[in-house]
């Protein structure tokens, strides 16, 4: 099972930071790979700006430690496997954003990782306003 772990450090609170992330159905406002979100009875759908459409489960969502976990359980790719979380904690300029993901397939992640990236980079771009 391969793994993907990204995080950045973004100048803003954590709690304003979180106020962002943790708003999971609107995640389309700051990751460029998603065209349109929304979030209703623990599942978070997102249409791919490519076309297609991802089905997450949201799970073991923790407010006080500003931390939710998600898994893809419908979407285009060919996953055999896909757990991931998203944590926002206290750090020098602010905010340390750390997003990880278990995958299986392998390639996938190497096809995911650009993804990973670029959000992080659009959601310090977002939270800054840069």
């Amino acid at each position: 099972m391969a793994r993907i772990e990204k995080s950045i450090e973004i100048d803003r609170s954590p709690d304003d930071v979180w106020a962002v992330v943790g708003d999971v159905g609107a995640i389309s406002t700051w990751l460029p790979a998603i065209g349109e979100s929304s979030f209703s009875d623990g599942v978070r759908e997102c249409t791919m700006e490519g076309g297609g459409v991802l089905r997450e489960q949201i799970s073991n969502r923790d407010d006080a430690n500003r931390r939710y976990e998600y898994e893809i359980t419908e979407g285009p790719m060919p996953l055999d496997h896909h757990h991931a979380w998203m944590s926002v904690d206290e750090a020098d300029a602010g905010s340390r954003v750390t997003w990880i993901t278990e995958i299986a397939p392998d390639d996938m992640a190497t096809a995911m990782e650009p993804v990973f990236e670029e959000g992080m980079q659009a959601l310090k771009a977002h939270l800054e306003g840069s």
